[in-house]
């Protein structure tokens, strides 16, 4: 909203962002020998696909405003 950048970029900024961090979260849980709960990754992840292909669908359909305060 302050650096007047569409809100379909920050959602694909924020997505990445998200991304990132997960990934050196899980790689270091691996690291030290954390279980990991298969079926919550799993149901995480396909979230995240339907999400990724979803997005910019409905993006391209809202407008602006509407847009924003969806991802408030």
């Amino acid at each position: 909203f302050f650096l007047k950048i569409p809100a379909y970029f920050v959602s694909g900024t924020a997505i990445i962002s998200v991304l990132v961090t997960s990934l050196t979260s899980f790689s270091n849980y691996i690291r030290l020998g954390v279980n990991v709960d298969i079926s919550f990754l799993a149901l995480e992840s396909f979230g995240m696909l339907v999400d990724s292909l979803f997005g910019p669908f409905l993006s391209k359909r809202l407008c602006e405003r509407n847009l924003k305060i969806l991802s408030a």
